[in-house]
């Protein structure tokens, strides 16, 4: 049953707000030191992102776009080619 399984076969590693990284220059309190494609190369499988409306634009924010953004196509672009490298994930 499901109390026989081993803690990595019920859980994974998730990424708050995976792409609100100072590397991308989010300055005001920025969730990672790294992007959100470096921490899927770390083991992360679960992601985590908020989108926000900036001037009739969609892009990836952290709760506003005051605090920084990263466009969306740029970001799952990066996810695709991940699992293209890595196609048994």
């Amino acid at each position: 049953g499901f109390c026989d399984l081993r803690v990595d076969e019920v859980m994974f590693a998730t990424s708050h707000n995976a792409n609100a990284d100072a590397e991308s220059g989010f300055f005001i309190s920025p969730n990672h030191r790294f992007k959100l494609e470096d921490s899927l190369n770390a083991g992360y499988r679960g992601i985590n992102v908020d989108v926000c409306n900036c001037g009739g634009e969609l892009r990836l924010c952290h709760g506003t776009c005051g605090f920084g953004t990263r466009d969306i196509v740029e970001v799952l672009f990066g996810i695709n080619e991940f699992l293209n490298d890595n196609p048994s994930e």
